[in-house]
């Protein structure tokens, strides 16, 4: 009766023109739930808390001691610059080896940047810095979202952290480098700035330029960004597709035309920027420079930056395929860029950082174009999840599984032979100074003006006169040949080139008389004085904070055949590192040792 009742008010009232009350639809118990989640995700408290853990995933994943040797050559010119007010040093100067006095290498600005930084305030203002630089790269992309309105929320947190993951493969090592990334992330910001708010910026490339090109070889892909994205915006115009206005196109015009100029205003003029062609274009120098790492493809690399890169490049296309079938946008600059700089990421790990900029800006601009925020939100839930575990994830790694020779921490790595050179400079050891050439640049910095060195990663000045010799000898050949070409009467070998070590272990002629968690100091029989003689046991290692230093330590050991010292070693692997997959190789190593041991026994 009760509804029969309602049922003739609601007639009723429709019938005198009066709208029917309609009671919506309640969402389900799953939709409901996930809506809740949502809103949840979305609030600011959330928001605040996910970037506090993505600053806390930062820290902790660049918290690491400065292991580039490449750092103290820089310095070192840097020094010699500011000490001599000039900004071309003498390349020769440093090795007593035939080294090319005409090797051009212009990165004045960071040199003696860093060199200021040392000089002030020690490791500590270097570290500093490079926190900075991270803070430099992450400020461009939020102020871009800032200007195109597009609020900071979960899934540019997780861009974010993806992006600073992948840097880690180029940015961890303190250098010039610094720089261009910067430097390659303020150049397309620019383009996209200009191209969504309308705002002709395109007149700062020249100055970047001048100051890019003062700074890293780098540049090169700079320029490479803004010819290509001025070419696609041609083509745009031509096409009558969404382009710039013609007077923003003559300003990027001019702006390209300075940009090259720019490159030529160094202190060797136009001579910096043929060198840089003249290298690319040298089979023997690129042959060189192939058989080091950081100029091997990415995908040789066991890094997330190879996936990251692979899932930026993928959610590119995707969401390009999206508003060209949806939209009927086709945007040719964006998709040039993008195309170039995917195979310039890919090609080398040195230049792994190249898209990361250009993705990021290329994503923010096209959902604020379209308005795709709302969309993402319903999938901010997914990306809540994702962001914690990859934070917690980065974080867990960087400090239980880092990189050969890291560790958390700061200060100088245990890569660098700083005992070594301590030794050196103490007990005043004879010269001329052999050293292998990874190494070269900290001892460089460390025993110059009292040793040259022989050969350091400085490369060019050694292309022609020594690198394939050199080369041959580091991986344990032609030992007596080299030797008596090259009369130097002391040699800092690394401890990871295992066979340089046993030569001359093995030589007669040299004596083994120091070495720390980096390399190993022989001396020549004919300047051996008593007072070289010190203690090599074990404890001297009780400290060590990286695994690998702890590795190369018990092998130099095993060369040794002290194996005394090297089962003490493996105790204190096992006691500081005896966890995860360092547990499964200290079982493995500590099996191979025996065998060995007892193949020994035998003979």
């Amino acid at each position: 009766m009760g509804s029969q009742k309602r049922n003739k008010d609601r007639n009723a009232r429709t019938a005198e023109g009066k709208t029917p009350v309609v009671t919506e639809a309640r969402p389900s118990g799953i939709v409901a739930t996930w809506d809740a989640i949502c809103r949840f995700a979305a609030r600011r408290t959330v928001i605040i808390a996910a970037s506090l853990l993505l600053l806390a995933a930062v820290f902790v994943r660049y918290a690491e001691p400065l292991s580039d040797p490449d750092l103290w050559w820089h310095m070192a010119l840097g020094d010699y610059m500011l000490k001599h007010h000039t900004l071309r040093p003498d390349h020769s100067i440093y090795s007593w080896t035939v080294a090319d006095p005409n090797w051009i290498y212009n990165g004045w600005i960071p040199q003696m940047f860093y060199h200021l930084l040392y000089a002030t305030g020690g490791t500590a203002l270097l570290h500093i810095s490079q926190y900075l630089f991270f803070g430099a790269v992450i400020a461009l992309f939020l102020y871009f979202n800032y200007c195109n309105n597009e609020l900071l929320n979960l899934f540019y947190l997780l861009a974010i952290l993806a992006v600073m993951v992948c840097l880690h493969l180029n940015a961890s090592l303190l250098k010039p480098e610094m720089f261009s990334i910067v430097f390659m992330t303020l150049t397309p910001f620019i383009y996209f700035y200009s191209l969504s708010r309308g705002k002709n910026l395109f007149w700062l490339y020249p100055i970047i330029m001048l100051l890019w090109v003062n700074s890293h070889g780098g540049f090169i892909f700079g320029l490479a960004f803004i010819g290509a994205a001025f070419a696609g915006e041609l083509l745009n115009y031509f096409f009558k597709r969404q382009s710039l206005s013609k007077g923003m196109l003559r300003s990027f015009l001019v702006s390209v035309v300075l940009s090259i100029a720019a490159t030529i205003i160094t202190p060797y003029g136009p001579q910096w920027v043929l060198s840089i062609i003249g290298y690319f274009s040298d089979p023997h120098f690129m042959g060189q420079a192939r058989e080091l790492i950081a100029y091997k493809s990415i995908f040789l690399f066991d890094h997330p930056a190879k996936y990251i890169l692979m899932a930026f490049a993928v959610l590119y296309g995707v969401l390009s395929i999206f508003l060209l079938v949806s939209k009927r946008y086709f945007n040719i600059s964006l998709v040039i860029v993008n195309v170039l700089f995917v195979y310039l990421s890919f090609m080398y790990a040195r230049s792994a950082y190249l898209y990361l900029p250009v993705w990021y800006f290329s994503m923010a601009y096209l959902i604020s174009l379209f308005h795709i925020t709302p969309r993402l939100s319903r999938l901010a839930p997914v990306f809540l999840l994702v962001f914690i575990l990859s934070s917690v994830w980065t974080m867990h790694w960087a400090v239980n599984y880092p990189q050969k020779y890291r560790y958390f921490g700061f200060g100088v790595g245990e890569y660098m032979p700083s005992k070594v050179a301590d030794f050196m400079l103490t007990h005043k050891v004879e010269g001329p100074l052999f050293n292998t050439y990874e190494i070269g640049g900290y001892l460089l910095w460390r025993l110059y003006p009292r040793y040259r060195v022989f050969i350091d990663p400085r490369h060019g000045p050694y292309t022609r006169h020594l690198s394939d010799e050199y080369r041959q000898f580091e991986l344990g050949n032609n030992f007596e040949q080299f030797t008596a070409k090259y009369p130097f009467k002391s040699a800092v070998v690394k401890l990871e080139w295992i066979v340089l070590f046993r030569n001359f272990f093995k030589s007669p002629d040299w004596k083994l008389v120091y070495f720390d968690s980096s390399s190993a100091l022989f001396v020549h029989k004919s300047v051996l004085t008593p007072d070289l003689r010190v203690d090599l046991g074990p404890e001297r290692f009780k400290d060590l904070k990286s695994y690998e230093s702890y590795v190369y330590v018990l092998y130099a050991y095993l060369n040794m055949n002290d194996f005394k010292s090297v089962w003490r070693i493996m105790d204190m692997m096992e006691s500081r590192f005896n966890y995860g997959m360092q547990k499964e190789l200290i079982a493995e190593t500590r099996n191979k040792v025996m065998d060995y041991e007892r193949l020994q026994s035998r003979k």
